[in-house]
Formats: C-alpha cells, structure tokens, sequence
C-alpha cells in the first residue's frame, strides 16, 4: 500500500500534514462459497448464497503514519499514529436476489469481518 502524503482541509487549527509511507500486506484467505437458484411457480427467481472465509495476516500486522499539524512551527517533530491489526479474521457474507419476469430485481445482504479486538457489519446491495 503506498499512501502519498496530503493535508487535511476543514479543521483550521487542527489540519494535519501527513507524511508518504509504504506499507506491505501479505495475507491468505481461502473461503467457501454456496449459492443455488430456484425458480418459483410465478416464474419469481431467487438466488441465495452464502460465503464463509477465513483471512491469515503473515505481514503488515503493524503499520503507522506520522503527521504535523499545519500550523506547527519548523522543527517541531513529527508525532506518530500506529494501527495494530489482527493476523487473524473470519469472514462470512449472506446474500439473496430476488427476480421476476418482468425485469424487477431486489438485492440484499449482509457481509461481517470478525476477529479477537474488532466487528465489521455492512449491508451489502
């Protein structure tokens, strides 16, 4: 990942300059994957599925950028913000669409992220 450096706008004061970094991730996440399709006697069309994943960090567990705030004076030092990220995360989506003859589409679903310190919940369209 390579994070070119910018400046916040919006926050007067309290702008921060953050600095470029490059950041590498090496992960693996194999994951299984069931769906079905079934058609109803109205010609309705509904497709389920439903995926289960599994993601293992072997790099990147720690990454950081440092920042100033805008209005620092010269030579004041850079502080350092870090992100320490689980090596491993589970993954589970579930989704259907539903069809009719006429062209209607309905789409919903949900997609999580578990691991020991963090949830990630999202609707999916």
């Amino acid at each position: 990942m390579r994070l070119h450096g910018f400046d916040e706008t919006g926050a007067g004061p309290a702008n921060l300059r953050l600095r470029a970094e490059n950041e590498t991730f090496t992960k693996l996440g194999p994951a299984l994957e069931m769906g079905a399709e079934i058609r109803l006697a109205n010609g309705v069309l509904v497709r389920p599925s439903a995926r289960l994943g599994y993601t293992r960090l072997f790099s990147g567990t720690a990454s950081e950028v440092d920042a100033t705030l805008q209005v620092a004076p010269a030579g004041v030092s850079p502080f350092t913000v870090k992100n320490e990220n689980d090596r491993n995360v589970g993954n589970l989506s579930l989704a259907v669409d539903v069809l009719n003859a006429k062209g209607l589409d309905i789409s919903m679903g949900y997609a999580g992220q578990y691991s020991r310190n963090w949830r990630s919940h999202k609707r999916l369209p």
